[in-house]
């Protein structure tokens, strides 16, 4: 997955998001807006493209007309420090866009298991700001 920043809109760090398939499936894109809240040792961010979908019309030029446009319903995420310990909290409902055969399902579930290291990265980058008192969240 590679996730490019696109600016700023209503406190909500706006993005794109490419995720390349295996050659059988499209690519998949979308564009989408995270929401973060955090403290010194907790970061909660929530990604959707629901309600946002003038975003995807406004970086049309972002988007490849030759990949499917995946619906992110929502993203959630938790990470803090429990007892000098991380825990980590991921809710998803995706859709990934155009057909998917079912065994590439199993595959894709599989990716799944990268994808919070991956968004826990992209936020620490979005976020550079994040100080946790835990050195080991990332």
């Amino acid at each position: 997955m590679t996730f490019t920043a696109l600016g700023e809109e209503e406190g909500a760090k706006i993005f794109h998001c490419h995720m390349k398939t295996p050659f059988i499936l499209n690519d998949k894109n979308y564009i989408g807006a995270m929401y973060l809240v955090k403290t010194d040792n907790e970061i909660t961010f929530v990604a959707s493209t629901k309600g946002n979908e003038a975003l995807t019309t406004q970086h049309a030029d972002k988007m490849n007309k030759k990949h499917d446009v995946s619906d992110i319903r929502v993203q959630y995420f938790n990470i803090k420090e429990v007892d000098g310990k991380v825990d980590a909290k991921w809710v998803i409902d995706v859709h990934p866009g155009g057909s998917v055969p079912g065994p590439m399902k199993g595959k894709m579930a599989e990716k799944q298991q990268g994808g919070l290291l991956a968004w826990a990265e992209f936020a620490k980058k979005l976020w550079s700001c994040c100080i946790f008192t835990c050195n080991n969240l990332y």
